[in-house]
C-alpha cells in the first residue's frame, strides 16, 4: 500500500506498519497503519504509538546502538506484574551493511522470557532503514523483570539508536515501569 496523505494540510497519513512513515513532516502529524490498528505521532525525531486502549500507559526509551556485544536495560517492573500489550522497535538507520554488527534482540528477564525481537541469524539484513517492528501482547512480566535490549556482535556506529516504546497497563493496583 502507499502511503496516503489525507486532508489539506497533510499531517495526517495511512498506510501499512511496513510503509515507510514520512519524517518531513510537522511534529504532531498522525499516521494510521490499517493493517495493525494502531496510531502513531510524529514528535519531530520519531513516530510513536499513541495509547488506544483505556488505562494503558506509554513508556518510551531511546537505547544507543555505539556499544560492542552489550545487554541494556530498557524497563523494569516494578511493585506489580504488568500487562504488555505492545513493544514497538524502531531503527531509524541503515545499519544491515555494518560488518561487524549482527544485530538486535529484544525481550524480558522472566524465568520464561518473553520474546519480543529476536536477532535469528541474518537478522540485520532486516535493518535496512527505518526499521519498525511491533509485537503485540498481552503478555505478562513479573514483578521486578526487566525488557532488555542485546546488541549482537559490534558497534552498530556512533549516533545509531533503537527507539523502544512499550505500551502497559497493570495487572492489578501498584504496577509500573520505570525507565532504566
Amino acid at each position: 500500500m502507499t502511503v496516503q496523505a489525507i486532508g489539506a494540510t497533510n499531517n495526517r497519513f495511512i498506510g501499512l506498519s511496513t510503509d515507510t512513515k514520512p519524517t518531513s513532516v510537522n511534529a504532531g502529524a498522525t499516521f494510521f497503519e490499517v493493517n495493525t490498528g494502531l496510531m502513531f505521532i510524529y514528535t519531530g525525531f520519531a513516530w510513536l504509538p499513541k495509547s488506544y486502549m483505556p488505562e494503558t500507559t506509554i513508556n518510551y526509551k531511546q537505547i544507543s546502538l555505539a556499544q560492542a556485544e552489550a545487554v541494556y536495560d530498557v524497563m523494569t517492573a516494578t511493585a506489580q506484574a504488568l500487562f504488555i500489550d505492545a513493544v514497538i522497535v524502531h531503527v531509524p538507520d541503515d545499519l544491515h551493511s555494518v560488518a561487524t554488527f549482527t544485530g538486535i534482540s529484544v525481550a524480558t528477564d522472566d524465568v520464561a522470557a518473553i520474546e519480543i525481537l529476536s536477532a535469528v541469524a541474518g537478522a540485520k539484513a532486516n535493518l535496512t532503514g527505518n526499521f519498525f517492528y511491533t509485537f503485540r501482547g498481552p503478555v505478562v512480566t513479573a514483578v521486578t523483570k526487566k525488557i532488555q535490549l542485546t546488541i549482537g556482535g559490534g558497534s552498530a556506529g556512533a549516533g545509531k539508536i533503537a527507539d523502544v516504546t512499550v505500551l502497559w497497563r497493570p495487572l492489578v493496583a501498584g504496577g509500573y515501569y520505570l525507565n532504566a
